[in-house]
């Protein structure tokens, strides 16, 4: 099995409450998903992809779900982005999960004691553990669209390394983002589909790059000698 890939389960409490086959299958991603690190990270995109629903029914669903108490909501800044976490709710019936909310909320006045000093989450074996949340990402490598070409995502990090590259070759990074930008206008379903704006611009772009300057600098070369020999 890879490493993106997990069962789906519904806890058989979910069959007690208001709740659509959507929502109890959304609520099973989520707990799959959830088993690495205790809490679910995706976007609303990525949870209509893997339910093959629309990111207006995984609003709402997600919206039906809390409103149950079997999901938690909690969103926290990381450098310039927010991230959402959701952390699901697992209790032996339901008259559990309203006491399960209050001691997994920021604002419970219980106290700690020696074994809950760090945020207590409930993970797909319904055990409790400890919080493990993933390394942040730091600043320098945050993807981040450009002003003049908001469709290209590229971290500082990455621009820096093209910078470099580009000047190699005699060229600025602008000519490969001004190709990239056009060739994305053209082909917007192509575009979608790349992962890695910088390997394009590492990659094939600035090879495209490197042969029209190439041909630049032979027609340049040919008006020259053709000048030179009217000359004469």
């Amino acid at each position: 099995m890879s490493e993106n890939s997990f069962w789906v389960l519904i806890p058989s409490s979910l069959y007690q409450l208001e709740l659509e086959a959507r929502d109890r299958e959304l609520y099973g991603v989520l707990l799959g998903a959830s088993a690495k690190h205790g809490f679910c990270w995706m976007s609303n995109e990525t949870l209509a992809e893997r339910t093959k629903t629309s990111v207006g029914s995984v609003k709402r669903s997600i919206a039906k779900l809390a409103k149950q108490h079997v999901i938690r909501l909690k969103t926290q800044k990381d450098g310039m982005r927010w991230d959402r976490q959701i952390y699901c709710l697992l209790a032996k019936d339901q008259d559990d999960l309203s006491k399960d909310q209050d001691d997994l909320s920021e604002g419970s006045k219980q106290a700690p004691t020696k074994d809950q000093d760090d945020p207590i989450v409930i993970n797909i074996n319904n055990k409790l553990e400890k919080e493990t949340p993933p390394p942040s990402t730091p600043p320098e490598k945050i993807k981040k669209p450009g002003k003049k070409y908001p469709r290209i995502l590229l971290s500082d990090e990455e621009k820096g390394k093209l910078i470099t590259r580009y000047e190699e070759e005699g060229l600025s990074i602008e000519d490969g983002l001004e190709r990239f930008d056009g060739w994305a206008e053209d082909n917007p379903g192509k575009f979608k589909k790349k992962k890695s704006h910088y390997r394009c611009l590492l990659g094939w772009v600035l090879d495209a790059c490197i042969e029209a300057e190439k041909r630049r600098l032979d027609l340049e070369r040919s008006r020259t000698y053709l000048a030179n020999a009217g000359r004469r």
